[in-house]
C-alpha cells in the first residue's frame, strides 16, 4: 500500500504566520502535500524517496518567531541492483564482481556461487585465481 508521513508542529499563544520550508525552499501544497487549515500540519501522501530532506515550521507574532526543524528520511529499495565485472577471463586470473544498488539504509549484500553461498558478505566478491570450478 502507499506511505505516507504526518508532520505536526505544536505551538501555544497568539500565532498570526506558520511558515514550512524543505531544504531551505519554501514548501507549496499539491496532490501528494496537504497542509491543514490552520497550516500547523503537513500531511504527505503518498511518500516518495524525493520528499525526504529537513523540514522546518516557523512560527510568527507580533513580538517573535521560533523555528523547529526536523529530519524526515524514507526507506527504501534496495532496487536497481546492478553486478559489474568481466563475464568471460582466462584460467588462472583473479576476477573481482562488485555489486551495488540503491537503498535507504544502506543494503547488505551475500554472495552465491552456483547456489552455495559464499560467506562473502561485502559489496565485492573475489576470486584470486579461476580454475575449471570457478
Amino acid at each position: 500500500g502507499e506511505s505516507s508521513a504526518n508532520i505536526i508542529s505544536e505551538r501555544t499563544g497568539t500565532i498570526t504566520s506558520v511558515q514550512w520550508m524543505k531544504d531551505n525552499s519554501p514548501l507549496s501544497p499539491s496532490n501528494s502535500i496537504i497542509f491543514s487549515s490552520d497550516n500547523r500540519s503537513v500531511s504527505i501522501r503518498p511518500v516518495q524517496r524525493s520528499d525526504s530532506g529537513e523540514y522546518q515550521c516557523t512560527y510568527s507574532n507580533p513580538v517573535s518567531s521560533e523555528t523547529v526543524k526536523l529530519s524526515l528520511i524514507i526507506n527504501y529499495g534496495p532496487d536497481d541492483v546492478f553486478i559489474q565485472g568481466e563475464d568471460v577471463v582466462d584460467l588462472g586470473v583473479r576476477v573481482s564482481l562488485s555489486c551495488s544498488a540503491n537503498s535507504e539504509p544502506s543494503a547488505s549484500f551475500s554472495w552465491k556461487f552456483n547456489g552455495s553461498d559464499t560467506g562473502v558478505t561485502t559489496d565485492t566478491f573475489t576470486i584470486d585465481q579461476t580454475d575449471f570450478t570457478h
